[in-house]
């Protein structure tokens, strides 16, 4: 990899921002933001890519809770060489352990991290890239069509509005995993969510872990819009965080089925319940966790999956197999 300080962005396409590398070197519960009086753990709230202007020089993207929403920007440039603004939405204010910080401030000190389709990676104004280009491709048998006969697949989530869709592509999801044997299904979906659905299976050498993201389709029928897998590679690149910390994660599921449930949604537990989750914690420190990070997009086409949208799915593939040695699942359309 090669490293040099860039005064513009490249022209490379975006593949996915996450927060930065000091934030994800946390426990979740020692991050704390704070706007609209409330205080929320970061397990609360997510991190997302919106655009790249033409002719600014800046990334802008989103922090968002169910509370509150702050718009930011990533500016290539100036004496430091980079700087971050909030250009709209709630002020925030970012507290870690003892330091209490604005946010903008706070990320002009620690950027974001973000990753572009040829494998490099942007961090403040360090460019990260590597020494060759490579050609990303991938075989059609690493696409698994599905029959999505009764289910919309304009539809992503199984709750909408308090209300629970049977005919949604996460509940089509979760019944696949469940059927296949899964003790647990966790619907994690929501700001700052590991995955749409947390799935576990003990079998006898290991515990297999299944982070999935769902996307809903673009249209009524699976094309070639490259919109609808960036969006979802983007969440499973972010997810690659999870490889190492099965502690970390099983303690953000206790948060979040604590902390988000409703009247109408009283858990997040779609198969299983959290004593489940407890004995898989603790069967953990005997057995081997092994993760599969997958992405469920129905609105992508097995038979004619576009060049544009292979150049991202290659690319997210790609760079989850470099960083933790787990290559992409997609389940799509014929």
């Amino acid at each position: 990899m090669l490293q040099r300080e860039v005064t513009t962005l490249p022209p490379e396409t975006v593949l996915s921002l996450d927060w930065p590398l000091e934030l994800l070197r946390q426990s979740e519960e020692r991050v704390v933001l704070k706007g609209n009086n409330q205080e929320l753990p970061l397990s609360l709230c997510g991190i997302e890519y919106e655009a790249t202007p033409e002719n600014q020089n800046s990334i802008h993207f989103r922090i968002e809770s169910d509370q509150f929403a702050c718009k930011l920007c990533l500016k290539i440039g100036g004496i430091r060489g980079f700087e971050v603004k909030r250009v709209g939405g709630t002020p925030l204010i970012i507290q870690v352990g003892r330091l209490e910080q604005a946010l903008d401030s706070y990320l002009s000190d620690y950027p974001p991290l973000v990753h572009f389709c040829d494998l490099s990676e942007l961090d403040g104004n360090l460019l990260v890239s590597p020494k060759e280009r490579r050609d990303l491709v991938l075989p059609p048998e690493r696409f698994d069509a599905w029959d999505w006969s009764g289910s919309n697949i304009t539809f992503e989530s199984t709750w909408k509005d308090g209300k629970q869709r049977s005919d949604s592509i996460q509940q089509r999801a979760a019944d696949h995993y469940r059927d296949g044997g899964y003790q647990l299904v966790i619907n994690d979906d929501g700001k700052g969510e590991a995955a749409d659905l947390i799935c576990l299976k003990e079998e006898d050498d290991r515990l297999r872990l299944a982070l999935v993201h769902c996307k809903f389709s673009g249209g009524a029928n699976a094309g070639a819009r490259v919109k609808d897998v960036v969006e979802v590679c983007s969440q499973a690149v972010r997810s690659a965080k999870w490889q190492w910390r099965f502690r970390e994660l099983c303690r953000h599921i206790a948060v979040r089925e604590r902390t988000l449930r409703t009247p109408e949604r009283p858990t997040k537990f779609l198969h299983g319940n959290p004593k489940d989750l407890n004995h898989f914690l603790r069967v953990s420190r005997f057995k081997h966790v092994r993760a599969e990070i997958v992405i469920v997009q129905p609105g992508l086409s097995q038979r004619e999956c576009s060049p544009d949208q292979t150049a991202v799915l290659a690319a997210a593939d790609a760079f989850l197999q470099e960083t933790v040695g787990v290559s992409l699942d997609i389940v799509c359309s014929e």
